[in-house]
């Protein structure tokens, strides 16, 4: 929930200047109010309706988000929405509710990034607090250029202080923290670090400036009582890969399992309070996402890349409406699912094998019969004209079980 006045800046200097945060201020109904140029530059538009630009089912998951909030206007949604526009990228949303000086709730802003962006170390922020954390805007030299937020209570040093300071004369920072923000490029245009001490920091790099953030770890922000839903030896009798995630998908423990499969898959071990990361397309998340919105059990199934092989399976996702947490167990398939194609393979040769009898044999009884047809029963003796008399209803009946045997068996899959 945020609370604005009337004098209030809907959307911050940073925030309008970012080419990679995505910012939109909503009214009740779903309208965009305001909206900052990284989204604006897609071709959306003040006073026009969001939902019009998502695909259906996005549009859909967004109707319920903004029910969800005027019913809840203290929670913070996390959302994943597509566009009809394919060109644009799905972006990963956190809304919440704004209300006026008189608690009435106004409309709604959400935060986004770009999907791909949030599987990474970014998502160790809730988004929308970083509207709320330290913010220290640098020079390229890393002097303090400006300080908003309460730096003064956190840290003891005053904002006039700061200003126009070196940033390493007044932030004990490690070595490799110092020369990595201090290279002359960057991998992706932020870096984030997380310290002993439950802070983490941002450094976001813009043009000439580098901004940075800095706020509680989200590992801090997880209730103590849902950290340890699970005794861990518990998990580990499970079988196969087990996690327990809170509603946004962000990890709250684990098997070890399921700590080697991440491993296997990503390259990097899992950290608890982050965003859970298969390394999958965004659908597999937008899914995952879809199922633990509905806050009931169901499962998923699917297939992960490990070492350039598909391994099949099955996410059984388990509810705790207490906690807010969600089990989720894996089932590999893999074993099963190639059985299961062996089968078919062997149906498909059994369907074959009992289909080419009926075809070599319908062959020649046609032509059989074609002959029955022109033999004069006329011109037989009584002997042959007996004979003749059972020889010709046998044949058809044997033609007509052929078909029907073959009928059938065209059938057999």
């Amino acid at each position: 929930m945020v609370s604005l006045t009337t004098d209030s800046s809907l959307i911050p200097d940073f925030i309008k200047k970012s080419d990679f945060f995505f910012c939109t201020i909503l009214d009740v109904d779903g309208r965009i109010s305001d909206l900052n140029p990284a989204i604006e530059n897609h071709g959306i538009t003040r006073n026009s309706l969001l939902s019009g630009y998502l695909r259906d089912d996005s549009s859909e998951a967004l109707l319920e988000t903004l029910n969800a909030l005027m019913a809840n206007p203290k929670r913070k949604e996390s959302i994943i929405l597509f566009w009809k526009d394919e060109k644009i990228q799905p972006i990963r949303w956190e809304f919440s509710m704004l209300i006026d000086d008189q608690n009435d709730p106004i409309g709604l802003v959400g935060l986004g990034v770009l999907l791909n962006l949030h599987h990474s170390d970014l998502s160790i922020f809730n988004l929308l607090d970083l509207l709320n954390s330290i913010k220290i805007t640098l020079s390229e030299d890393f002097e303090i250029v400006e300080v908003e937020g309460s730096i003064d209570d956190a840290f003891g040093v005053y904002q006039t202080d700061l200003q126009g300071n070196c940033l390493f004369d007044y932030f004990d920072f490690s070595d490799e923290i110092i020369n990595s923000i201090q290279a002359e490029k960057w991998d992706s245009p932020w870096k984030v670090f997380k310290l002993s001490n439950n802070l983490s920091l941002i450094f976001l790099k813009q043009n000439d400036t580098v901004v940075l953030f800095m706020q509680a770890n989200s590992l801090s922000r997880i209730d103590s009582s849902r950290n340890e839903s699970w005794d861990r030896d518990l998990l580990e009798l499970m079988p196969g890969p087990v996690w327990l995630v809170d509603e946004g998908l962000n990890l709250v423990q684990l098997n070890s399992a399921a700590e080697d499969l991440i491993s296997i898959s990503t390259g990097r071990k899992p950290k608890i309070g982050e965003l859970i990361d298969w390394s999958q397309k965004p659908v597999f998340y937008e899914k995952f996402h879809k199922k633990l919105s509905q806050g009931l059990d169901s499962q998923i199934d699917w297939a992960i890349e490990v070492d350039d092989k598909q391994l099949f399976y099955q996410f059984r996702i388990k509810a705790f409406h207490r906690s807010g947490v969600f089990l989720v167990q894996g089932f590999e398939l893999s074993k099963m699912r190639k059985q299961i194609q062996l089968l078919q393979e062997e149906n498909k040769l059994l369907r074959e094998l009992v289909l080419k009898p009926s075809h070599i044999l319908r062959s020649p009884l046609s032509s059989m019969l074609g002959l029955l047809d022109l033999i004069d029963e006329g011109k037989l003796d009584s002997e042959n004209k007996k004979y003749f008399k059972y020889m010709k209803p046998l044949a058809k009946e044997l033609d007509h079980e052929i078909r029907v045997s073959a009928e059938r068996a065209s059938r057999f899959d």
